[in-house]
């Protein structure tokens, strides 16, 4: 059976073809599952960004109802089906800004999929777009119509001035390449 996670890491997988060892950072992880399956992609060096825990966010109450353990439990399913590739996994436990500012690297393609509010999103691309290398890619989930999300708004606007085309793939995803 396929499922959405299986989509988007397709799309992840697609773009990073041809390249002997992609750099890739998941932003947003939750429970791992798109983690997982892009590890499956030999040689593919994953930074996974979570910051499994109750933070102010834009999206639904479903996240800020979780407690400390409940949380933690998510952390846990997220880094124990990635164990078994722990050699080219990196971890971090904190917000997108946080870890876009400790990271002092290119990425061949960054993933999106952290708070879905207008704002977020928009702070997301900023912080991301200078760590995707030349040729690369930013991308991100849930560019949709039927839910009140501001994906489409903050991907749109930030496209518009800075004259970059996206395209639209697999299971609501977008993408910019650099």
């Amino acid at each position: 059976m396929i499922v959405n996670a299986d989509l988007r890491s397709a799309e992840v997988i697609r773009r990073v073809r041809g390249i002997d060892y992609p750099s890739v950072a998941e932003i947003g992880v939750y429970e791992g599952d798109m983690s997982r399956r892009l590890l499956y992609r030999l040689n593919l060096h994953l930074l996974m960004v979570d910051p499994w825990g109750t933070i102010e966010s834009s999206d639904d109450d479903k996240y800020r109802a979780k407690s400390d353990e409940d949380w933690e439990a998510v952390m846990n399913k997220a880094l124990s089906g990635v164990s078994w590739a722990a050699d080219r996994v990196r971890v971090f436990h904190g917000t997108s800004k946080d870890a876009a500012e400790t990271f002092d690297e290119k990425f061949d393609l960054v993933f999106l999929d952290g708070d879905h509010g207008y704002d977020a999103v928009s702070s997301d691309i900023e912080y991301w777009w200078p760590k995707i290398a030349e040729g690369g890619w930013l991308g991100g989930h849930d560019y949709r119509t039927d839910m009140d999300i501001g994906v489409i708004e903050a991907v749109n606007d930030w496209a518009d001035e800075n004259i970059i085309q996206i395209e639209l793939g697999e299971n609501y995803t977008w993408w910019a390449r650099k």
